[in-house]
């Protein structure tokens, strides 16, 4: 078995045969977020060198992952210069969260929907902005967002397109059996955008839910 191939198994084992007790129970200060501990530390490292002063989520789910990233700004920079912006078709499950921190919004509503979006825009408008796609996990559907939402990630910034390792890349589990997912949604995305590149670096610790979905944006942060 060669690296590449014990890495997989690993992750086979990891996210598929033993993901009740793995990802699905990971939280953070009590609230649910289903996220590799490995990831959270990568968001941890992009979000202190990047310094948004926008974070944008698309997918908030129970707000374990908003909180998170709060508290990781609020630690770096203190309760100044930053906001957390969320969108979810149903918000309801993030309202503990947005009540505890003064700096976070959700709007409610599809993520692809026009008004969605505009409301988002104004809020990155002339900010810093790094985004976080994990919504609906359909490759049409994330090919939609990071067309729209790739607009607002400012030069040196990131795209995060959450579980790009669904739908055979390595695990088979996840997006309900529709077939092709965020991995494939990145991969067309790419080749009509060559302003973003995977960032190898992000996938150091060898496990992670979000292969070839850390994307760069050329340039430097300002």
């Amino acid at each position: 078995m060669n690296e590449r191939e014990l890495i997989d198994r690993f992750h086979v084992l990891w996210h598929e045969e033993r993901g009740q007790d793995t990802w699905r129970s990971t939280s953070w200060l009590g609230t649910q977020v289903q996220q590799c501990p490995l990831d959270l530390w990568i968001y941890h490292e992009l979000l202190v060198t990047v310094r948004p002063q926008v974070f944008v989520e698309v997918g908030v789910k129970r707000g374990g992952l908003t909180r998170f990233v709060s508290d990781v700004l609020r630690l770096d920079r203190g309760w100044w210069d930053w906001r957390i912006v969320g969108v979810d078709i149903n918000p309801r499950h993030a309202e503990r969260v947005v009540r505890l921190r003064r700096r976070v919004s959700v709007i409610g509503g599809d993520s692809t929907d026009p008004e969605v979006f505009r409301k988002v825009a104004r809020k990155c408008k002339g900010k810093r902005t790094m985004v976080l796609l994990d919504s609906d996990h359909r490759a049409a559907h994330v090919r939609r967002e990071m067309e729209l939402y790739g607009e607002l990630v400012t030069p040196g910034s990131y795209l995060i397109v959450n579980d790009t390792n669904i739908n055979g890349h390595p695990s088979v589990v996840g997006n309900k059996g529709r077939g092709p997912g965020p991995f494939e949604a990145v991969e067309d995305f790419l080749a009509e955008h060559p302003e973003f590149a995977p960032d190898p670096r992000c996938e150091r610790f060898l496990l992670t839910m979000n292969p070839n979905g850390y994307l760069r944006r050329n340039g430097t942060t300002s």
